[in-house]
């Protein structure tokens, strides 16, 4: 199973015709996981993948620093 939700809801920053600066603001402010990420994994997607037959999960995301 392979599940790709989308996180940014739509919104979307390119990296190579936005400035640096705005591409980190936006990526540090889409990828906030105590603000609406946390929730969509606990209530939406975790409960899907276990509903579906799911026994072990594997996840990518980012880290900025």
């Amino acid at each position: 199973m392979v599940l790709i939700p989308d996180y940014y809801r739509g919104k979307s920053k390119d990296p190579m015709t936005s400035p640096p600066e705005e591409t980190k603001a936006f990526l540090i402010d889409e990828s906030n996981w105590e603000g609406q990420l946390k929730g969509d994994w606990e209530n939406l997607i975790l409960p899907f993948a276990e509903k579906h037959g799911a026994k072990s999960i594997g996840t990518l995301g980012t880290i900025l620093g």
